[in-house]
């Protein structure tokens, strides 16, 4: 019988770190990010690009100012693209 809180070990995702050493990766991070459709991060959105302990949840705001004051006021993404001014104004206020 295993000690509480000992259950069957957890699967280990391999990884490789950029030294080329490998690494074990158990927990999976999920992000929630609010970014527009661009030719730079389409390859992410699209699933090209992945990582086994990071997820990407894109959340699709259109237009995407509509986004800005969820995030400034709310923090209802991990990220987003904001206007230089919406968060000048934000950091004033706050």
């Amino acid at each position: 019988m295993r000690p509480a809180g000992q259950g069957r070990p957890q699967p280990c995702h391999a990884a490789v770190r950029r030294d080329g050493k490998p690494f074990c990766v158990n927990d999976v991070t999920t992000l929630r990010i609010a970014i527009g459709d661009y030719p730079y991060n389409l390859p992410l959105k699209r699933g090209d690009i992945t990582s086994p302990s990071l997820k990407l949840d894109f959340v699709d705001v259109k237009p995407m100012h509509a986004a800005f004051k969820p995030m400034v006021w709310e923090h209802a993404y991990d990220a987003s693209e904001m206007a230089l001014v919406t968060y000048l104004q934000a950091k004033i206020y706050d």
